[in-house]
C-alpha cells in the first residue's frame, strides 16, 4: 500500500518568483520602479478627464494644477521611461504569467478530507469584481481612490474570513432573493476559495495579497502575459485576476484570450486555472480544479455608476434593503443592454457567476447548499459579490 501523501503538500510546480532566475526578477522590479513615475503621471492626467457631477471654481483650479504637475513629471521621467520600457518588454519573454504568494510558516490548512471516514464536506466559494483599476480609469466608473478602496475591501474580506457563521455580525437575516439564492449584507461565512476580478492596479492587488495569504492561504496574483504578444498585440495591463485558497495549491496555469478589442485591447484577459488538494483517499490525493476569468463586457456594470456615491449605495445593509424592493432595484441596478428584454420583465443585469460540475465518472458528487448575493462591498465596487456553498459527497 502506498504511503499517504504529506499534508500540507509541497507545491513543487509553484515558486514565488515568476522568473527562473533571481537576477531577472531583480531587473523586473527595477524596471517597474523606473516606470512608476510615468505610470502615475499618466494615471493622474487620465483622471482629469473623468466626468464629475459638479465642480466648483476651486476644484477646477486644483484639477488644472494637478494636471500641470503630472504633465511636468511625465516630461521629466521620459528619459528613464523609454529605456526601462524596452528592458521591461524584453524581460516578459522569461516571465511566468502569474506570481505565487505562499502562506506563512505558521499557516495551518484544514484537516485533509478523507471521504472514507467523512462521507461529505462543504466548501465555500466567493467571487467579486472589485473595479480596482488605475485610479484615473476607475473615476470613469465613479469609483475614485483605488488605494483607499483596496484597503477597505481587504478589511471587509478579512472580517468575513474571521467571522463566525451567519448571525453574529449585526447585518440581520439573509433575504430569499430567488429559489436557490439569498441576498445578504454580510460576507458569506466559512470561505475556502476566493476569486477576484478587475484587480488591475498592482499596488492595490498587493494590499489584498498581504491580507489574504496569512489569513486564508496561498494566493495567485499579478496574473497575465505582458509585453508584445503574437499578432503584435501590446499588453500593458494584467488580467486583473486573483485567486486565494484555504487548501494547498498544487499547480496553476494561465491561458490568455487571443482576440481582445476595444477597452480590453491593452489588458491580458484570460483564464486562470489552479489545482487544489482537498484531502486524501486510499493514499491518493483528492483534488479540485478552480477556474477564474473575466470576459469582455463592454456594456457596463451591475450597479448604476451614477448612484454609487449615494448613502444607500455605500451601506451594505441599506443597499440590501433597497434591492429587496422593485423600486430600489430599478434605481440602483443597471438596466438591460440595448436589445435586452422588455421593461415589464426587467430585472437588471446578471454579470457575475459561479458555476460548477463534477468530474465525469468520478467518485464524488457536488450539490448546491446555498447561493449568496452579497452587498458587503457596497460603495467599494460596482458589482454585487457572489457566494456558493457546495456540498461534495461520495457517490452512492
Amino acid at each position: 500500500m502506498p504511503s499517504p501523501p504529506d499534508w500540507p503538500p509541497t507545491p513543487c510546480a509553484l515558486r514565488p518568483s515568476p522568473f527562473p532566475h533571481p537576477v531577472l526578477h531583480a531587473l523586473h522590479r527595477l524596471t517597474r520602479a523606473l516606470l512608476f513615475p510615468a505610470y502615475w503621471a499618466l494615471d493622474q492626467l487620465l483622471g482629469c478627464w473623468a466626468p464629475a457631477e459638479s465642480r466648483s471654481e476651486q476644484s477646477w483650479l486644483r484639477t488644472a494644477a494637478g494636471a500641470g504637475g503630472a504633465l511636468l513629471l511625465l516630461l521629466v521621467a521620459l528619459p528613464l521611461t523609454l529605456p526601462a520600457l524596452l528592458l521591461w518588454l524584453l524581460l516578459q519573454a522569461w516571465r511566468r504569467p502569474f506570481c505565487y504568494q505562499p502562506p506563512p510558516r505558521c499557516w495551518a490548512p484544514p484537516t485533509p478530507w478523507c471521504p472514507r471516514t467523512e462521507p461529505a464536506r462543504s466548501f465555500g466559494f466567493f467571487s467579486a469584481n472589485l473595479c480596482l483599476l488605475p485610479d484615473g480609469l476607475a473615476r470613469f466608473n465613479n469609483l475614485p481612490h483605488t488605494q483607499r478602496r483596496a484597503a477597505a475591501v481587504g478589511a471587509v474580506l478579512l472580517a468575513g474570513l474571521r467571522r463566525s457563521p451567519y448571525g453574529a455580525t449585526g447585518y440581520g437575516s439573509p433575504v430569499q432573493a430567488m429559489p436557490c439564492g439569498v441576498l445578504t449584507g454580510a460576507m458569506p461565512a466559512s470561505l475556502d476559495f476566493v476569486c477576484l476580478q478587475e484587480a488591475f492596479d498592482l499596488r492595490a492587488e498587493r494590499r489584498l495579497v498581504s491580507l489574504l495569504a496569512p489569513n486564508l492561504g496561498p494566493v495567485l496574483y499579478d496574473v497575465g502575459t505582458f509585453g508584445l504578444q503574437p499578432g503584435l498585440h501590446l499588453k500593458l495591463l494584467g488580467s486583473g485576476l486573483l485567486l486565494a485558497s484555504r487548501y494547498p495549491l498544487l499547480r496553476a496555469a494561465f491561458q490568455s484570450f487571443p482576440h481582445a478589442r476595444g477597452e480590453d485591447a491593452l489588458a491580458s484577459k484570460g483564464l486562470l486555472s489552479a489545482q487544489a488538494q482537498l484531502g486524501i483517499l486510499d493514499g491518493r490525493r483528492v483534488v479540485g480544479f478552480l477556474h477564474c476569468t473575466h470576459l469582455h463586457a463592454p456594456s457596463g456594470t451591475l450597479l448604476r455608476p451614477s448612484e454609487l456615491r449615494r448613502s444607500v449605495a455605500c451601506s451594505p445593509e441599506m443597499l440590501r434593503r433597497a434591492l429587496e424592493q422593485k423600486k430600489g432595484r430599478r434605481r440602483y441596478l443597471a438596466g438591460p443592454p440595448r436589445g435586452g428584454p422588455p421593461a415589464e420583465s426587467w430585472r437588471g443585469r446578471r454579470l457575475d457567476y459561479i458555476t460548477y460540475r463534477s468530474a465525469p465518472g468520478g467518485l464524488l458528487s457536488p450539490e448546491v447548499e446555498q447561493v449568496t448575493f452579497s452587498t458587503a462591498l457596497a460603495g467599494l465596487t460596482d458589482h454585487l459579490a457572489v457566494g456558493l456553498r457546495l456540498r461534495v459527497s461520495t457517490s452512492s
